[in-house]
């Protein structure tokens, strides 16, 4: 820590501090506060000697002394660094400029997230759309393939009826009220019956609906190509099936040998979609 140095007043000759603008006795003024900052002569921190100001070293035991200029310059850099301040106003605006950056950012990855969210769920709806689908088909072509089996049979028994046998009283009432000696003529029998007409005309309606579902299995999931090549499967056989009981043609043996084909494919097809066609998600 720096020795106070103490003179004598010009004035009274009292001593006082080195520091001091007047003479705290007399008042006499020692230093002149609109002149020019005079260089104070400084004392050696080693021995105590009193040396000048500008001296960067003690002449009396030559111990090195600090640059009062270089003091001088610290404290202007000092001061001048502690000048740069930012206003208030200016760390709201960039406190502001910041959060809007942030909000943006969030805003734009809760975007993304959001259309990435509605990717999925689209994905999801659709493929329960066509899961819906699959099964309605497999549902609709089931309806059909059974009225079609009632009215086919039927229609097979009465062909060979008029064919090889002659009436029996034994005989089926489904058999037995449509019997004639020509097949053509049992047959228009067994179709003109407003009952029949009612299971055909139900038969047709029912190949309708299904082709409407199938209509909407176009361009399926990867996932559920399995499920609708199979349901496609079964529709072959499902068309085979009803198309012979709406309208049979050819010989009794043809008929007959297309009937069991398609009746025993069909029923090997649904069992096969029963473990292809897979739950919603």
């Amino acid at each position: 820590m720096a020795i106070m140095a103490l003179i004598k007043c010009p004035g009274c000759g009292e001593e006082v501090s080195d520091k001091a603008v007047s003479c705290v006795h007399c008042g006499y003024v020692l230093v002149d506060e609109n002149a020019e900052e005079k260089l104070v002569p400084r004392l050696c921190p080693d021995c105590g000697k009193e040396v000048d100001a500008e001296a960067v070293s003690c002449p009396a035991c030559g111990c090195p002394l600090e640059s009062s200029a270089a003091e001088s310059e610290e404290e202007v850099t000092k001061v001048e660094v502690a000048k740069v301040k930012v206003s208030a106003k200016a760390k709201k605006i960039a406190i502001g400029v910041g959060a809007g950056i942030l909000a943006l950012i969030l805003v734009a990855f809760g975007v993304n997230a959001a259309v990435q969210n509605q990717k999925e769920q689209d994905a999801v709806n659709t493929y329960n759309e066509y899961v819906d689908n699959l099964t309605l088909a497999r549902t609709e072509m089931l309806t059909g393939a059974a009225s079609a089996e009632s009215v086919a049979s039927t229609a097979g028994k009465i062909w060979h009826a008029a064919i090889w046998e002659k009436k029996q009283s034994n005989w089926d009432a489904d058999i037995k009220q449509y019997y004639a000696t020509d097949f053509n003529d049992a047959l228009a029998k067994y179709y003109a019956d407003s009952s029949v007409q009612s299971k055909v005309s139900s038969i047709k309606s029912n190949q309708s609906n299904v082709k409407d579902v199938l209509s909407k299995l176009q361009n399926p999931p990867d996932e559920l190509k399995s499920a609708c090549d199979s349901v496609n499967d079964m529709y072959d056989s499902y068309i085979s099936l009803t198309n012979l009981a709406v309208s049979p043609s050819g010989n009794y043996n043809s008929f007959i040998e297309k009937y069991n084909s398609a009746d025993s494919d069909f029923a090997t097809q649904y069992d096969k979609t029963g473990t292809v066609i897979p739950d919603k998600k």
